[in-house]
């Protein structure tokens, strides 16, 4: 079936939004500014779960349906629903917005012809939050690299005063990614899991837990659990996402709080970003409203500082990530400078994508369980991902 055409429509409309996220706090409130210039208009959100979100995409795509606006994981996602013929080309309407001017490239989603296909709307980036009351109790400084870092860790470990560290390492996609931190520093990616890095590093993380610098029930804490117990006050660090700003301030803890970027490793300095991706489906009922709605919530100045005063996820335009506001904020500060084009890290292009990293997630979280000795652990991801890449495109 061929998709709709950008087209103005009239009279009363109702735009449908699909997304993981229901309704998020940055998506109601971008919907109501733009019903503010848009009051004849409707925007109803539908919530898809996460894992079967691709899936759900391309199967009404087939269908010769699916929503106006997509608001999707294109990180884990994008090759899938790309190739499912779910999104509408934007190529023009982005080399006409003065909005979509201010993103750099790697916030530009594009299939292998080279069309606009979905823009990144917000960043979700991991850092290394800490409690620096913790830190100059022993007269320590937030660790540059991962070896100061573990040093840090031991010393914290033996007086057993307090917990080291805590992460996300539940059997998910999301353990994977806070996994993958710890990987890209030592020049590790999905790509070349075979090196002996890969062992060396999952070894280090294993040994946290071994030798109590990490909770023992580690293999059941999601990163945003992580977070809840850091904010208890008694664990020094935690890889942490820059969307806990809003509950930093929500809780508004009795001791100081600083974040770092993630340590570097003898690869240097290395991350991979998240968060959510914004698009026209490609059988939108109302195609020219969507982008409209697209351009001006979304991708306007006013709307990406709304996004990170509500979430604290990273705006992707350059201005609004050079703003005070944001560039300098404290505790946004290091999550912004590790958007450095040159530590950024590619994520994988194949169709099952999503498949390896929920893979690869399960086997760190039963690592961390004591199933699997790091050795095994980095054998049976590789086995996994390479399983789940050669069943999609065979490309990484």
């Amino acid at each position: 079936m061929t998709p709709k055409t950008f087209q103005a429509a009239d009279g009363k409309q109702t735009l449908t939004v699909w997304s993981y996220m229901g309704e998020d706090p940055s998506l109601v409130a971008l919907k109501d500014q733009f019903l503010e210039t848009h009051p004849d208009v409707e925007v109803e959100f539908v919530a898809v779960p996460i894992n079967s979100f691709g899936p759900k995409l391309v199967a009404a795509a087939a269908q010769g349906e699916g929503p106006d606006v997509i608001v999707g994981n294109p990180v884990a996602d994008f090759s899938l629903t790309a190739a499912g013929g779910t999104y509408a080309d934007i190529t023009e309407q982005v080399e006409q917005s003065d909005n979509v001017a201010q993103l750099a490239d790697q916030a530009l989603w594009r299939d292998d012809d080279g069309r606009v296909l979905a823009l990144q709307w917000r960043y979700n980036v991991l850092g290394l939050w800490f409690n620096r009351t913790i830190l100059d109790e022993y007269g320590l400084e937030a660790p540059e690299t991962i070896d100061e870092l573990d040093a840090a860790l031991d010393v914290i470990a033996n007086d057993g005063k307090y917990q080291g560290i805590t992460l996300g390492a539940d059997p998910t996609l999301q353990s994977t990614w806070a996994l993958m931190q710890w990987l890209l520093p030592e020049g590790v990616n999905y790509c070349n899991l075979d090196s002996p890095r890969t062992v060396e590093v999952l070894d280090m993380i294993n040994s946290w837990r071994l030798e109590g610098a990490m909770p023992a029930d580690i293999s059941t804490v999601s990163v945003n659990i992580a977070f809840q117990r850091f904010l208890a006050g008694d664990t020094a660090f935690v890889e942490g996402g820059s969307w806990e700003l809003r509950n930093l301030m929500a809780a508004d803890p009795d001791f100081e709080v600083g974040t770092a970027p993630m340590p570097g490793g003898r690869d240097g300095s290395g991350i991979s970003f998240a968060g959510e991706s914004v698009a026209v489906g490609a059988f939108a009922d109302h195609p020219d409203l969507a982008w409209e709605f697209i351009d001006t919530a979304f991708m306007s100045e006013a709307g990406q500082l709304t996004t990170f005063e509500l979430i604290g996820a990273i705006p992707t335009r350059d201005d609004v990530r050079a703003d005070p506001r944001v560039g300098e904020h404290p505790i946004s500060g290091p999550f912004v400078t590790q958007l450095d084009p040159a530590n950024l890290r590619p994520w994988p292009d194949n169709v099952r994508t999503l498949d390896a990293q929920t893979d690869l997630g399960v086997v760190f979280s039963n690592m961390l369980a004591g199933a699997l000795t790091p050795a095994e652990a980095a054998e049976q991801g590789l086995e996994r991902v390479q399983t789940a890449f050669e069943r999609g495109n065979g490309g990484c």
